[in-house]
């Protein structure tokens, strides 16, 4: 997959496998994956670095991020790919956001960066659904994810919001009401990425500790620490 100027720090394969997406800092090239043909490049206006392009879940929807925090929807069925949405701007947002990441169900997408607040968005109705303040130990957000909470009775708690600080630990927050439900640290390695299984059973992370991976049962450790809360 040739042509970007620079590294490609994102690929997002659309629900039918049919296409992908490949985003650099400044380009954005969608893919034809059975021929692994260029389609088309994703022309910007404005000379600002891409964060993020993805295909939502199941939806021929194209959501781009750019530095400056605006999010755009975009409707991949249309040859010309009309937008189909644009997500409110907060003024206070100075940095823009530096990660995304949306449900497997579609509806919602969690944005965060370089302060100690995340943003919950309801795509259905573009707007603004929760608003989540980190502890104050927390002051840049480099990745985040939807996962299952496997403890949840209610379903208003069945969501966590997995967060990788900073500090190199991965945090877990009940999204309803922003308490911190437990932490993955690797034994003074940082943690510098994580992906969970589907289920979301296990979350696995690569430390710095020489590239090495590590993979934690998150359902015994959710339930060990409420068994010592109780």
């Amino acid at each position: 997959m040739r042509g970007h100027a620079t590294a490609i720090h994102r690929i997002s394969v659309h629900s039918s496998r049919y296409y992908a997406v490949t985003t650099s800092c400044d380009t954005a090239f969608i893919w034809d994956m059975v021929t692994f043909t260029k389609l088309r490049k994703l022309s910007i206006k404005q000379q600002l670095d891409i964060v993020q392009v993805f295909f939502l879940p199941r939806k021929d929807v194209l959501v781009t991020c750019f530095a400056d925090g605006s999010i755009f929807g975009w409707d991949f069925s249309r040859t010309d790919m009309d937008c189909l949405f644009q997500l409110p701007k907060f003024s206070c947002l100075v940095d823009g956001y530096r990660c995304l990441h949306v449900s497997e169900n579609a509806q919602y997408l969690a944005a965060g960066g370089k302060q100690n607040c995340l943003h919950i968005w309801d795509l259905d109705s573009q707007q603004l659904a929760s608003h989540l303040e980190l502890p104050i130990i927390i002051s840049f957000v480099k990745q985040l994810a939807f996962v299952t909470n496997p403890a949840a009775t209610n379903h208003d708690k069945m969501q966590l919001l997995a967060v990788l600080s900073q500090d190199g630990k991965v945090y877990f927050f009940e999204i309803s009401n922003s308490n911190a439900l437990l932490t993955i640290s690797c034994d003074g390695n940082s943690v510098l990425e994580f992906a969970s299984a589907y289920s979301g059973l296990y979350i696995a992370v690569l430390t710095s500790a020489g590239g090495s991976v590590q993979i934690f049962d998150l359902a015994a450790l959710v339930f060990k620490r409420s068994m010592k809360v109780t």
